[in-house]
């Protein structure tokens, strides 16, 4: 099987992959507002033909499509001629020698999404191959036209793997599917492993749990290892502009040596080489480097590991303190009975911002906010206490499945 989707009841394989791209004699270029299969199916037939294609997100808006394209989205169909191969491994043989170029955009969490272009090799930088990856099935996770939701088809397709859509999906639905289909092998965001978390379910199946694009961090390092005690746990640092870059078992990375003139570590932030990216004229690259923003602290008595600790553009400013959200969020989801935080600042004419928090509480449990701060007294400093708590049934998450800082309450 190629592709499946509980939700929308799709079930794809690669005899119905290989008579479609048999068949087919057109390629959309610019997908938008397809589902994740159409999404999939329009970039293959790109690369096994060799043409460009620009992968759009679902809720980009008009605004962001004029802004990013300059122009009103119109559907861009560009018509082939089938080359009737006779088996399936042909076409991949011609996918994974594509000179296609893939364009991608940031998530846009902090400002308007920026584009970036990228070839076929800058996806294959991490890809595995082998008998061990034979049967192994995988749960996507990640939003379909992202650097992170790109790797993981590339990962499934090239190893002629199944890919279980999992993204966006009520817990029910993900539960499911990962139990119904023996989901091998998961790639998400902290905060979806947050999400499932529960005391009562166990996913003995899968072999490998990834993680990247947010701070994790050891309580839910014991979560994971709890809901997925067969699993080899891996910690990714990757970015739409470069891809996968470092990867730990923990929460703690190191810069291999291979890497040692490309990634550099500049007063506590994380630059990248500019030979390691895409191609963008959006970012801001001085001498060859570009700052990625995310702020790292270093393991006591060591020179070479250190872990992300945040983006220096999500620190809130209270009254000349800067605070770091996630500290405030790890120390909510440290109390008793709090299943998941979110941190963020609302504006405040004497002191700036006011630290503010939403959060989920387990179920049939109840907590007063006067008892969370009291709690919160004896581990934070003052101005780091929320002033203001939101209790809330979920969370908002933003087009890459994180939370969104931009949807919080006003």
């Amino acid at each position: 099987m190629f592709y499946i989707n509980e939700k929308e009841a799709i079930f794809f394989s690669y005899e119905n992959l290989f008579n479609h791209l048999n068949e087919s004699t057109s390629i959309i270029t610019n997908p938008y507002k397809i589902n994740t299969l159409e999404l999939f199916l329009n970039l293959i037939k790109a690369l096994v033909y060799n043409v460009d294609i620009t992968l759009l997100d679902q809720d980009f808006t008009e605004s962001e499509i004029i802004s990013l394209v300059g122009e009103k989205y119109s559907e861009n169909v560009i018509h082939v001629q089938s080359i009737n191969l006779d088996c399936f491994q042909t076409y991949l043989k011609l996918i994974i020698n594509s000179k296609s170029t893939i364009t991608i955009f940031t998530s846009g969490t902090t400002g308007m999404p920026k584009k970036v272009v990228h070839s076929l090799q800058t996806f294959g930088r991490e890809i595995k191959f082998g008998q061990k990856f034979d049967s192994s099935i995988w749960g996507l996770a990640f939003n379909a036209t992202h650097m992170a939701g790109l790797q993981v088809f590339f990962q499934a397709l090239f190893n002629r793997n199944t890919l279980v859509d999992l993204f966006n999906f009520d817990t029910e639905i993900i539960n499911l599917s990962i139990f119904k289909h023996k989901i091998s092998h998961i790639s998400a965001t902290p905060t979806f492993y947050r999400l499932q978390n529960s005391k009562d379910i166990v996913f003995n199946d899968v072999k490998s749990v990834t993680l990247g694009g947010e701070k994790s961090d050891d309580n839910l390092y014991r979560v994971i290892k709890r809901m997925y005690p067969f699993a080899k746990v891996k910690n990714i640092y990757a970015s739409t502009e470069a891809g996968s870059l470092l990867c730990s078992d923990g929460e703690y990375f190191y810069i291999p040596e291979r890497l040692n003139d490309k990634i550099v570590i500049k007063e506590n932030v994380l630059y990248i080489n500019e030979s390691l990216l895409g191609q963008t004229s959006n970012l801001l690259i001085e001498n060859g480097w570009y700052c990625s923003g995310d702020v790292i602290e270093w393991k006591h008595n060591s020179d070479y590991y250190f872990k992300l600790i945040g983006k220096s553009n999500e620190m809130i400013n209270v009254g000349g303190y800067k605070v770091n959200p996630h500290e405030v969020e790890l120390e909510l989801r440290s109390i008793i009975g709090i299943k998941n935080a979110f941190v963020f600042g609302k504006a405040n004419s004497v002191l700036g911002n006011l630290i503010c928090a939403e959060i989920i509480l387990e179920k049939g449990i109840e907590l007063e906010e006067k008892k969370i701060k009291d709690i919160l007294e004896s581990k934070l400093q003052q101005f780091k206490i929320p002033r203001r708590i939101f209790f809330v049934e979920k969370l908002s998450l933003n087009r890459t499945g994180k939370i969104s800082r931009s949807n919080a309450k006003e």
